[in-house]
This record gives C-alpha cells, sequence and structure tokens, in this order.
C-alpha cells in the first residue's frame, strides 16, 4: 500500500512543479534569449519565474524594444510594449530601463519586461530629444540628462544642447537646461558625475551638486574641463567621411569611441581610454568584455563564451539608418510645422508606420586584436530571425576596401597603447 501511495506520487509529479531556485540556475546557464524564450513557452509556472529573473545584460537599439544578445549574436524583440511604447523611440537605457520618447507626447522611462513605468516631465520644445542617459536606475536620487538637437535653431549648423531632469518629480517636475548649445558629439555618466563631449574643446564635467545649482541659476559659467580625447579625421587624402564619437565607461575607465562612416556604414572603429594623468591613449584590447556603440545605447558587457566576445565594439548601421532618417523628418517638420498640426502630424504618421517596418539585418563587430570585423546575420530561413539562430557569415579587413591612409589603418602598435 505505502509502495503504491509513492509511485502515484511520482505519477503526479511535473515538470511545472520544478522549483523557482532550480529554473533560475538553469536561466544563469542559458545567456541566449532565443533558448530563453523556449524555456519560456514550455508552461505557465515556467513563464511567471522567468519574468522573475534578472537577464543578462544586452544593448538596447531605437526600435524599442529590439536588443542584440551577446550570445548569439542575434538581434531580438524580446517583449510586447504598450501602444505609446510601440510608436516611439527609445533614446537611452539603463540595464532593464528604457528611456522611450513618443513622437507626440512626454517622454518616459520603461521596464519591457515588468511593464513598470516613470513618467518625465513633459518635453514642450520644439528641439527634439537625441539621446537620453541616467546617473543609476531610476529611484528618488537618479538624475536625468538629455542631449537636445538645436540643428534648425542654429541655422543648420550641428548644435545641441544639454536639458535634466529629476523622474521621481514626474509630470509635476520640469526639465531646466544644464548649457547653451555647442557642437555636442555624445553624453555619459561616469563616476557619478556627468560627461559631456565636444567636436574639439575639452571633456566637460558637471557633479550632482552642480547641475542642481545650474536650475537655479541656468546661465552659470561651467568652468571644469577635461584635455580633449583625439580628434576625429574627415579626410584621408582621398576620400571623405563623417563622424559618430561615443562615452563609454569599461572596467572602471572612461574611454572615448570613433565610428567613421561612409554612406551609412561604419568603415572604421578607433577606441581611446583617459589615463589617470589626464592624457588619452589608443586601447587595443579590453579584457572580459565587449563594447556596443549606437544611438539608444552606448556601453561595455560582460562576455565569456558568447558567440560576440571580448575585444570587440559592436554596432548595427541599420539603426543608424533608422535613427538619421527619423531625425531627418523631425528636423524638416521643425523647420515647416508647428508640433501637433499641419506638416508634423503628417510626418509623424509616415514615421510611426516606417518604424515598425524597418528591418534590421546585422550585427557587426570589430575585433580589436586582429583588426577585422565579423558580421553576424539570420540564416536562410525565414524563422532563424525569429529564433535567434544567426550566423557569422563572413569576416573582413578593416578598412573594409576604402583606401584610408595609414593615420586611419595603420598596422603597427603605438608605445602609448593599452589593454584595459
Amino acid at each position: 500500500m505505502v509502495m503504491e501511495t509513492r509511485i502515484r506520487r511520482r505519477r503526479r509529479a511535473s515538470w511545472a512543479d520544478l522549483p523557482e531556485d532550480m529554473i533560475g540556475d538553469i536561466l544563469r546557464r542559458l545567456p541566449s534569449f532565443a533558448d530563453r524564450s523556449r524555456l519560456r513557452a514550455a508552461c505557465r509556472a515556467w513563464r511567471a519565474a522567468c519574468r522573475r529573473q534578472p537577464l543578462p545584460p544586452a544593448p538596447w537599439l531605437t526600435v524599442p524594444g529590439h536588443c542584440v544578445s551577446l550570445a548569439d549574436g542575434a538581434i531580438h524583440c524580446v517583449a510586447p510594449l504598450p501602444e505609446d511604447a510601440r510608436n516611439a523611440r527609445c533614446r537611452g537605457s539603463f540595464g532593464d530601463w528604457l528611456a522611450v520618447v513618443p513622437l507626440a507626447s512626454a517622454p518616459f522611462l520603461l521596464n519591457p519586461f515588468s511593464g513598470a513605468r516613470i513618467p518625465l516631465p513633459p518635453w514642450t520644445e520644439k528641439q527634439y530629444i537625441c539621446k537620453i542617459v541616467m546617473s543609476s536606475a531610476p529611484d528618488s536620487s537618479c538624475l536625468v540628462a538629455a542631449m537636445v538637437d538645436c540643428t534648425v535653431d542654429c541655422g543648420g549648423e550641428n548644435r545641441r544642447t544639454i536639458a535634466a531632469c529629476r523622474p521621481g518629480e514626474g509630470h509635476n517636475g520640469a526639465w531646466w537646461p544644464v548649457s547653451l548649445a555647442f557642437d555636442l558629439q555624445d553624453i555619459a555618466f561616469y563616476e557619478g558625475r556627468l560627461h559631456a563631449l565636444p567636436s574639439c574643446d575639452g571633456l566637460m564635467v558637471f557633479d550632482d551638486g552642480e547641475l542642481d545649482l545650474l536650475r537655479r541659476e541656468p546661465w552659470r559659467l561651467h568652468e571644469e574641463q577635461l584635455p580633449p580625447p583625439p580628434a576625429a579625421k574627415s579626410y584621408d587624402g582621398k576620400l571623405h567621411f563623417s563622424s559618430r564619437r561615443y562615452l563609454v565607461e569599461c572596467n572602471g575607465r572612461l574611454l572615448t569611441v570613433i565610428r567613421y562612416v561612409q554612406f551609412q556604414e561604419t568603415v572604421m572603429i578607433e577606441v581611446h581610454a583617459l589615463e589617470p594623468d589626464d592624457s588619452w591613449a589608443r586601447v587595443k584590447g579590453i579584457v572580459g568584455r565587449a563594447l556596443f556603440v549606437g544611438d539608444a545605447c552606448s556601453g561595455s558587457f560582460p562576455v565569456s563564451d558568447d558567440m560576440i566576445g571580448e575585444n570587440q565594439v559592436c554596432f548595427v548601421d541599420d539603426e543608424m539608418a533608422i535613427s538619421d532618417e527619423l531625425d531627418n523628418r523631425n528636423l524638416f517638420a521643425d523647420a515647416y510645422g508647428p508640433r501637433g498640426g499641419g506638416v508634423y502630424r503628417s510626418v509623424l504618421v509616415n514615421v510611426e508606420r516606417d518604424l515598425g517596418r524597418r528591418p534590421l539585418r546585422t550585427v557587426e563587430a570589430y575585433v580589436m586584436s586582429d583588426r577585422c570585423v565579423n558580421v553576424y546575420r539570420p540564416g536562410e530561413s525565414t524563422s532563424a530571425a525569429r529564433t535567434g539562430r544567426w550566423k557569422l557569415t563572413r569576416a573582413h579587413d578593416f578598412p573594409r576596401s576604402i583606401p584610408f591612409g595609414q593615420r586611419l589603418g595603420g598596422t603597427k602598435d603605438r608605445e602609448d597603447s593599452v589593454v584595459i
């Protein structure tokens, strides 16, 4: 009788009764988003347990809900989003929190997995927000800074300004100006302080107290600067090209990444690190981490046995094309129509439609150790993009068939290059 009872109990047990801590152990061994999605699909109990487990860090893209999985070199749409987020742009991230900028309403912070939302103050200026950074995960002490495009107001010159707010104040708060318009390239928080990267002048540094002081005295002169990082080139004697510059924290160091672009295609990457003596040294290797640079997220991410490994700088050129298209439409709207009516409203409708249909086709990674680029794309089947079965399809040298001179594509390491 006792034996029969034990047999019945064993038969009643199912995989759905697996303890949550054991599911957590399994998830920690599954860095791939594709494998995690299959585990979530097994049953309701596993799906509920997965929601309570932290996800591996991943860089987010401008199209909301889309991120790059370093484990399998694939782009994933990780969660269904509310309607107002699907028709918006992701302009920044911190962990699982996205900074969402809708096309016709106030920006907000969104956790796409839990559905939690934190409102930011309404944005009432005609200039548009092109990037948002956070000093920490959203809480009462978090500070949010935005990089705002002022190109139209500055006669077509590439000028941007900085604004800040406290997310805890929500709709009752307000953005306040931190700077006048200047040739701003990027902003980032590093060691609790806001750093702003101009095109050629010194790196500007704002601590938390100074940002609050600028709220009361908006035209106060900012004085603290660090020496400028190496300047980006625009001409190598044969060809012209543009550049994008990013600030990234990695292994406790502040880096600048220069991304050389031609016809919306990345053709070269340079990385420099800020030294303790405030000088800049070229980086030739990164231990245990990979960098990602993009319009919604720039940062460093831990890697081990992932498909995208250490010493690599990742980017998605398709994202750059999408972001440029949206920015150009914003400029067109600001120049020819007021917000909320006329030309601007018709532009919004087109952007919403295009944003959902534009494909994100490839992930590329610049390998710093041998100066080549790995390209990851879906397999031939249409289900490959959905399941994350992306493959390394080819690798080529940088610069990619463009005759740069030795200043960009030199083969010898300088004596001041470092590994971080």
